[in-house]
């Protein structure tokens, strides 16, 4: 299923903190990033995520944004 408006423009504000905001990143949230620029870049807006990539996305996006950071294991 084609990403809604909202996860789009969540993907594209998480794709730019490779570049912007890296030192906020771990090397797996870089990684994660680097991977779906990638599959974007290939795809454009017909790219497909998973409900678990859409999490991860929220968690960066959270972690960056609004230095929340997740619970462990969470």
């Amino acid at each position: 299923m084609a990403l809604s408006k909202d996860e789009h423009d969540l993907l594209v504000d998480c794709l730019s903190f490779v570049e912007n905001e890296s030192d906020k990143l771990n090397d797996f949230e870089k990684s994660f990033l680097t991977n779906q620029q990638e599959r974007y870049d290939e795809y454009g807006e017909n790219i497909k995520l998973s409900p678990k990539q859409i999490a991860v996305l929220e968690k960066v996006y959270n972690k960056v944004v609004h230095n929340i950071k997740p619970k462990f294991g969470k």
